[in-house]
Order: C-alpha cells, then structure tokens, then sequence
C-alpha cells in the first residue's frame, strides 16, 4: 500500500489580501493621527521664561530639561540668542534647598515655530513651586 499524496495548500483568496491591506492602512492612519495629536499638544506643555531673571514655576515631581531656544516668541516680543557663554542657572526647592543639576543627556526639539536644545536635566522630588534664576556673572542683560 503507497501513501497518498501530498496535497498542495490553497492559497487565500484575492479578498484576504484586501482585508490584509485594508487592516494595514487603518493601523498606520490612526498611527499618524496619535503621533500628531502627541506632537501638536507636546508645545502646549512647554513653559517659556526669558532669562536672566528668576522665575516661580509650579511643578509636580518628576524629571524636567531646561532647553535654551536660540529664536522664540514670548508675549509678543522676537528673542533671538546664538549662545549662554557665562550664564549660571540654579533651580530652587519648595524647601529653600538648591536642587541638582545636571549636563543634559541628549534633547532637542524643532516645531510650531519654535527649535530648542537641552542644556539642563534635574528632578523635582516633590510638587510645590520651584525657581529658575539665571543671571550672567557679569551683570549682563
């Protein structure tokens, strides 16, 4: 007795690959429209100060970046700034204490008319109001 032989499997249906690419296109379509939605309101999470100053920010705890943007608007005025040679910054607690910062790792972002890059990291242990001051040792404005 021979075994029988084998048969050849039967591909899927014109319709199958409609229903593949059809599946493919929704999942890509609502990709971009996340990735949008994401990037356009990242910009309402940014907060902009003009330094030298001091500043009161309210923050929860977490990481943060302090980004230097070389041209900004703020209020309606044009800001334009090519480096920070000489600016010291210095973040403050809701404690009074001096919070830690660090070279900033990597970070850059480039929209909405606004480019920056990351020149601080730190960490708020704890939410409450923290100030920013930037002063140049010069006096400078």
């Amino acid at each position: 007795m021979s075994a029988p032989a084998p048969t050849a499997a039967t591909p899927p249906g014109r319709i199958w690959y409609l229903v593949g690419l059809a599946i493919f296109i929704a999942g890509m379509a609502t990709m971009a429209i996340f990735l949008l939605s994401r990037l356009t309101g990242m910009e309402d999470g940014l907060v902009r100060v003009v330094v030298p100053g001091e500043h009161t920010l309210a923050l929860a705890a977490g990481n943060y970046s302090i980004f230097h943007e070389m041209q900004s608007v703020i209020d309606g005025k044009i800001y334009a700034s090519s480096e920070l040679s000489g600016l010291t910054v210095a973040v403050t607690g809701p404690d009074g204490a001096a919070v830690p910062l660090t070279n900033a790792s990597s970070g850059r972002y480039n929209f909405g008319g606004h480019s920056g890059v990351a020149v601080f990291d730190f960490t708020a242990p704890t939410a409450g109001d923290y100030v920013l001051a930037a002063r140049y040792d010069d006096g400078a404005a």
